[in-house]
């Protein structure tokens, strides 16, 4: 796993908040934070011990007055599942004048992307749907089998350092064969029972979905649908807009191609309410279900922040490749992009507030200082719990570039 003695990348911020303590009798006040997003991730601080750990950015706290606190920091892991869709229609071109299919591109992206930060996230993968040795695709039912291992927790990849598992990834996605229907549903459901009883449960950090899709989930027996949600009138492979190709009258397995909307949203919600949020990347092919994929990144609580009329991230046949790589860069880099941070208590002395961003001390800023342009930070007491706001170049920087880490600190006085 990856070095929790290091901050890590572009997409983790930790909001550490220690006691509060100023004089010989100890006073303990524990504030935690959060951010818009799910950008800022939060663990309180532990009280007690003999003060500040001296090597702490390289003693850059040592002049101040901590009382009997300790540092303790738990700087966050990155821990994305890349959730990647395999089925047949993958074999297809982006768009006619594409030399690649989406599967090569999908390839491509992954081994342009992932390289550019081995080093900050801890990278998993799981390919849906999937069976060793080739997904059956001589009947519906075998096309939309999702084997992967002995547990109905495993994936294909676990989520390990981005620097071990860059490799096994691309590996993994480059030797793959698309075939098969899009048991989305099934692959999310998957996911959760790896967060919360395989081997992610036990991971320190955030976790993520990062799910890239080119068609409408479907594979679920117990629904059934007419021809405005069949997946194979909405993919034109039916040859007739009268026809319904999803009626379980003419083929009893004809409705494992229903639009599977309804369980897949569940799944995502699921997620979610264990903080594992879900990113939706839509491939060329998956535009008649942009309503459908909108949902889906909404209930994933991370939506795309720039696309526009939709909610996922849309990638566009006419440069796909490139689309991918900018969504996924995208995604990987912008989850830590917000100024405003609620804290979950009001800090009793402004003064005694302390903001470290990549180990550098940001100034605070004071009422008169506040609209002269200077960068800095300052608590909105307007607010309740209160806020802390980051302004000027700080926040400039967060907005851009993000963060590997930022410490908010109350409980310290003294020189900076």
């Amino acid at each position: 796993m990856v070095d929790r003695s290091r901050s890590l990348g572009l997409v983790s911020a930790l909001v550490l908040a220690l006691a509060f303590g100023c004089s010989s009798k100890k006073t303990e006040e524990t504030i935690t934070a959060t951010g818009g997003g799910g950008g800022f991730i939060v663990e309180a601080g532990t009280t007690g011990g003999s003060g500040i750990d001296p090597t702490y950015c390289n003693g850059l706290l040592s002049a101040q007055t901590c009382s009997q606190t300790n540092l303790q920091a738990d700087v966050r892991t990155v821990n994305m599942l890349l959730v990647i869709d395999e089925s047949g229609s993958m074999n297809q071109h982006p768009a006619p004048t594409d030399p690649n299919t989406k599967w090569g591109e999908m390839t491509q992206a992954l081994q342009g992307a992932l390289p550019d930060y081995a080093n900050d996230i801890n990278f998993g993968l799981l390919l849906f749907p999937y069976k060793q040795g080739g997904v059956d695709t001589t009947n519906v039912q075998a096309s939309c089998t999702l084997e992967v291992g002995a547990n109905s927790w495993d994936v294909n990849v676990p989520i390990n350092a981005g620097t071990q598992n860059m490799d096994l990834v691309t590996q993994a996605v480059a030797t793959a064969i698309p075939a098969g229907g899009t048991p989305t549903a099934n692959a999310l459901s998957r996911a959760y029972a790896y967060y919360t009883q395989g081997e992610g449960k036990s991971l320190k950090g955030s976790k993520w979905v990062l799910l890239a899709t080119d068609g409408g989930p479907n594979c679920d027996s117990s629904i059934q649908c007419q021809a405005e949600t069949c997946t194979m009138n909405l993919d034109g492979q039916c040859g007739s807009a009268n026809i319904n190709c999803c009626d379980v009258n003419a083929n009893p397995d004809a409705n494992l191609s229903c639009l599977d909307e309804a369980e897949v949203l569940k799944q995502i919600e699921l997620l979610k309410k264990v903080d594992v949020q879900t990113y939706v990347i839509g491939i060329p092919g998956s535009e008649a279900y942009a309503t459908t994929l909108d949902k889906m990144a909404t209930a994933g609580g991370v939506p795309n922040p720039n696309g526009g009329a939709h909610q996922y991230y849309q990638v566009s046949a006419n440069n796909a490749l490139q689309g991918l790589k900018d969504a996924l860069n995208g995604i990987i880099t912008q989850l830590v992009k917000t100024c405003d941070i609620t804290l979950n208590s009001t800090p009793s002395n402004p003064s005694a507030v302390l903001a470290v961003q990549d180990c550098n001390l940001i100034p605070q800023l004071t009422p008169a200082t506040m609209d002269g342009g200077m960068g800095g930070f300052y608590i909105d007491y307007n607010q309740s719990p209160a806020h802390l706001v980051l302004a000027g170049s700080y926040c400039d920087r967060i907005m851009t570039v993000g963060a590997n880490r930022l410490d908010i600190i109350v409980g310290c006085v003294g020189p900076n």
